[in-house]
């Protein structure tokens, strides 16, 4: 007995003369847009096919998913996140030491009716940018921290000092 499917004049089998003209015609124009350059210089030319992940455990479906939408796990964006603060924080500690070195530099300069105001000046504002730098670094590490409850344990960061920021 005919399937439904045949009732209904669709193609169920893969040698019938329909299916054979419709992959003609798109082997004709595939071959079309090859010679005529349309489908040079795309994204992953020459480049091996993506092989479809061929687990069927429980999670094949979500990663699947994951994968055709092009999504990332929450754990990717704070790992940048992280590194660009870490960045931040590196790069004003390099310059706070630069001014401290420079600004110790002119205090040996200076006539000795000046030197107190300048070496209390300069002592105010290297506490100042230290404890913003503290500030930052604690936020820093809150983030790490919930990063560390993401991931495997393979991947945890280590928590960051003002120490460790310099010795980098």
């Amino acid at each position: 007995m005919p399937s439904a499917v045949g009732y209904l004049g669709l193609v169920d089998d893969p040698r019938s003369p329909k299916l054979r003209k419709i992959e003609e015609g798109v082997e004709r124009r595939i071959r079309h847009l090859v010679e005529s350059g349309e489908l040079r210089g795309l994204p992953g030319e020459g480049a091996p096919l993506r092989e479809d992940d061929l687990r069927t455990d429980d999670g094949w479906a979500a990663r699947h998913v994951m994968r055709q939408a092009e999504a990332v796990p929450a754990w990717v964006d704070l790992r940048k996140d992280i590194a660009a603060r870490r960045a931040w924080i590196k790069r004003r500690y390099a310059a706070h030491r630069e001014w401290l070195h420079d600004r110790t530099r002119f205090l040996t300069e200076l006539p000795a009716d000046r030197i107190v105001d300048a070496s209390h000046a300069t002592a105010t504002r290297d506490q100042k940018v230290r404890a913003e730098l503290e500030v930052a670094i604690g936020e820093l590490n809150a983030m790490i921290r919930r990063y560390d409850l993401l991931v495997v344990p393979a991947l945890q960061l280590p928590l960051v000092t003002l120490e460790r920021i310099g010795s980098d």
